[in-house]
């Protein structure tokens, strides 16, 4: 049961991760200040690392999750058409959401 209880609380992480970078960007879209446009963009970026970082979490407890992510790589499904519009990570660890891929995430391994 526990290990059903942490797949759950990392998924109410993802997701709330998620409607945080939206209201980032609302955020940002309706800021007029250039710099706390930036400021907007830099932390939804932020956001984004959160995602990807608990994303690697997830698919470390679900065998299930990883056995999809897995499938769609193997079969090259075609990913999103939209163009990111991603501020430079802050740490250089992502090149931007829309590359993150399974495979960057297990190149960085487990993070501290």
């Amino acid at each position: 049961m526990a290990e059903a209880d942490d797949r759950a609380l990392v998924r109410r992480f993802i997701a709330r991760e998620l409607e945080t970078i939206n209201e980032y960007e609302q955020f940002a879209a309706q800021a007029t200040s250039p710099a706390l446009k930036r400021f907007f963009e830099h932390v939804a970026q932020e956001e984004r690392e959160h995602v990807a970082e608990g994303m690697h979490e997830l698919l470390a407890l679900d065998p299930a999750q990883q056995a999809i992510v897995d499938y769609h790589e193997a079969h090259a499904l075609p990913k999103a058409s939209a163009p990111a519009k991603a501020a430079a990570p802050s740490d250089g660890l992502l090149q931007g959401y829309t590359r993150l891929t399974v495979g960057s995430l297990r190149a960085r391994g487990p993070q501290p």
